[in-house]
């Protein structure tokens, strides 16, 4: 068994390069396949590699799942025009099922820009404060 050196590091030993660690993509489900399985490469080959665990991997299949269904409710939609308004309107209400059902998918996978880790830690709005423009005196 190696002893732990005691005392300070040597800036040689600072200098030295940590091993780096690497995470393998996740593979797609074999319950995905064709356009979804598609969905699935494309989004997880967006984000970080160790961004994706078995614990949200079923969010992310079924977040694929329901691109899909608005993608091919958004074809019908077009495709029957205004010329059947019960048609078109049904298919309106599915296609803002979808929508709800991929946005609320997207914020739990943190996928949605409202959720962008790059975001965090930085002021929303430029300028002064909402205190300071309504109360000025105070604040000097």
């Amino acid at each position: 068994m190696a002893t732990k050196q005691r005392g300070r590091r040597s800036s040689a030993q600072l200098m030295s390069p940590k091993p780096l660690q690497t995470h393998p993509r996740q593979p797609v489900p074999d319950e995905l396949s064709g356009e979804a399985a598609e969905v699935f490469r494309a989004i997880v080959d967006t984000e970080e590699a160790a961004w994706f665990n078995k614990s949200n991997i079923q969010l992310l299949v079924q977040y694929c799942r329901h691109t899909i269904t608005a993608k091919r409710v958004a074809e019908l939609i077009e495709a029957a025009g205004d010329r059947d308004i019960d048609l078109y309107g049904r298919l309106l209400v599915m296609q803002r099922a979808e929508s709800g059902a991929i946005a609320q998918l997207a914020t739990k996978l943190r996928l949605a820009p409202s959720s962008a880790r790059k975001n965090r830690g930085q002021p929303r709005h430029e300028g002064p404060k909402p205190w300071e423009r309504e109360f000025p005196h105070i604040v000097e």
